[in-house]
């Protein structure tokens, strides 16, 4: 499966409930990739390395009785836009956040070897 404008989501041909493996786009933004992995039907997605994600808007993780029961990075960054922070003040409700981990159909979620951060400011040199 390829996901179109966005970078490559592989899809194991033996059993496409199994792996999803997604590689950083290496462009702008990576939350309609992250986003099609997990929205998949897959129940484990891989995460590689070799760049950061970054997001600008929210992930939803199990969206519509999803099946995802791992995600598996090494070291594996994603970077959340300077828009998803956290909140300045503390008594003002935010709704940004960087993931939502919803019930799905999954028994239960693991996630291993993922770094999250918030940027501050992102310079881009081409």
């Amino acid at each position: 499966m390829k996901s179109k404008g966005y970078g490559d989501v592989v899809i194991n041909d033996k059993d496409t409930t199994a792996w999803v493996i997604v590689d950083p786009s290496k462009a702008k933004e990576d939350t309609l990739l992250l986003q099609a992995a997990f929205n998949s039907g897959a129940k484990y997605v891989g995460l590689l390395n070799n760049e950061s994600f970054y997001i600008s808007n929210n992930i939803v993780v199990n969206r519509n009785k999803g099946k995802v029961e791992l995600i598996y990075g090494y070291r594996s960054e994603i970077m959340g836009d300077k828009n998803l922070r956290l909140r300045e003040n503390m008594e003002i409700p935010n709704n940004k956040c960087l993931f939502t981990i919803e019930t799905g159909s999954a028994k239960s979620l693991i996630i291993k070897g993922i770094i999250m951060r918030l940027m501050i400011k992102r310079i881009i040199v081409e």
